[in-house]
C-alpha cells in the first residue's frame, strides 16, 4: 500500500467506481419514485453529478503525478 500506483489501480480505482454506479442505480430508482418534475431534476442532478466527479476523479489522467497515464498509447 505504500506504492501510490498499486494502490490507485487495486483499491481506490476500483472502490469507487463501484460506489459511483451505485450512486447511479441509486439516482434512476429515486428519479422514478419522485412525483413532480422539479424534484425529478433535482434528485437527477444531485445522484448523477455526484457519479460524474467521482467517475472523472477515478480516471488516471496525465497530469496526476503518481498515477498517471498517457492519453494516447502509439503501439509498435
Amino acid at each position: 500500500m505504500k506504492d501510490a500506483n498499486s494502490r490507485f489501480f487495486t483499491m481506490e480505482h476500483a472502490l469507487i467506481m463501484i460506489i459511483a454506479w451505485i450512486l447511479v442505480h441509486v439516482g434512476s430508482v429515486s428519479v422514478k419514485r419522485a412525483i413532480t418534475p422539479a424534484a425529478k431534476h433535482k434528485r437527477t442532478l444531485l445522484f448523477f453529478g455526484l457519479a460524474i466527479v467521482m467517475i472523472m476523479a477515478a480516471i488516471p489522467w496525465p497530469f496526476r503525478e503518481a498515477i498517471a497515464r498517457p492519453l494516447y498509447r502509439w503501439f509498435n
